[in-house]
């Protein structure tokens, strides 16, 4: 798999992402927030996530508003909504007496007045497949006149959610080129979660990886684990994640390996309601060996993201990778690099 298919892979993506969100139905615009400076905005309630709710409106067009501000909220459509402690509820909500309260119906005769802090996530449950699309595209280009070296990346994920699924493709590609060598980090991700009424979630992930630095022309990875997540409120996500994958490596010199590794993963996300918003996402990965004992993978990342305007942002990324024994004699035990771009979320 090389360079020249990832970039076709872009391509792709971008025109499915071109097309694909006008075919997005119409909502009706039947709910009510009222914000505590008597505001009131009639909308259709797309999701709470990261502290902020985001709705759609007939005049105003998409709007993330901080949850914190919203003194009442009632909505007609059924939604999924989780609790502080990770309960979850499938209903309506609607407004109540007192401000900052909201009652939360999930059936017949079933009603509970809940402060409207305690809600950390509201989703949609999706009427079509592709009301049920979200994600984001990001792209950054630079060049060194020294060194004549052109690096491009690219960035890009999909996600789609049902009642206890979550569907998340996932393209990155890095892209160095200069006279003298071109270095290309890749992958190709699918994840599948499932969870469960609290903190507890399965994952299977299948996926394709090419690091030519650590000198790894294709690597293929199918793996399960079970997670928990530690911490959630609306302004920081902590999770964690144990399991194991098989690993099929074709390295630069053209040998072949299989191995079975374990995962051992934490993920921390924060969230910043400052002007400009920042979003803060780091994960650190270990995957030691089980069949070639000794061996030890690792895979860190932090990315910080500022909202430029409405879905718009400014990205800073920086990874490091390693290997303490790559199987190709003449690679890298490390690699690490930064990558600036703008994406759009949609």
């Amino acid at each position: 798999m090389s360079s020249t298919f990832i970039g076709r892979w872009n391509i792709i993506f971008l025109i499915f992402l071109l097309f694909a969100k006008p075919l997005v139905a119409s909502e009706p615009k039947t709910d009510t927030l009222t914000l505590y400076n008597g505001d009131k905005i009639t909308c259709a309630v797309k999701q709470l996530l990261q502290g902020k709710l985001q709705v759609k409106t007939s005049d105003l067009g998409t709007l993330n508003i901080k949850w914190y501000k919203i003194a009442s909220i009632e909505t007609k459509q059924l939604l999924e909504i989780i609790l502080r402690d990770r309960t979850k509820i499938y209903g309506k909500l609607s407004k109540v007496d007192s401000l900052g309260y909201v009652k939360i119906s999930s059936g017949i005769m079933i009603e509970e007045v809940y402060p409207i802090m305690e809600i950390v996530s509201i989703s949609q449950i999706a009427k079509s497949f592709w009301q049920g699309l979200e994600g984001s595209v990001n792209y950054g280009l630079s060049y060194a006149k020294g060194t004549a070296n052109l690096q491009s990346n690219f960035a890009a994920n999909v996600k789609y959610r049902t009642n206890y699924l979550l569907n998340k493709l996932a393209i990155n590609s890095i892209i160095s080129d200069n006279s003298d060598l071109r270095s290309r980090k890749q992958d190709i991700t699918y994840n599948l979660y499932y969870y469960f009424k609290k903190r507890a979630f399965l994952n299977f992930v299948v996926g394709w990886q090419q690091n030519t630095e650590l000198g790894i022309d294709s690597r293929f990875l199918t793996g399960l684990g079970i997670g928990y997540i530690a911490a959630e409120s609306n302004s920081n996500l902590l999770k964690f994640m144990t399991g194991s994958i098989v690993n099929i490596e074709l390295d630069d010199q053209g040998n072949k390996s299989e191995a079975i590794e374990a995962i051992i993963s934490g993920t921390y996300n924060l969230y910043l309601f400052s002007s400009p918003k920042i979003t803060l996402a780091s994960s650190a990965i270990l995957y030691p060996s089980l069949t070639d004992l000794g061996r030890l993978r690792s895979d860190l990342e932090t990315q910080i993201s500022w909202e430029i305007f409405n879905d718009f942002t400014f990205t800073f990324s920086f990874y490091f990778n390693s290997d303490n024994k790559p199987s190709s004699t003449t690679a890298s035990n490390t690699d690490w690099g930064t990558t600036t771009s703008i994406g759009y979320v949609f």
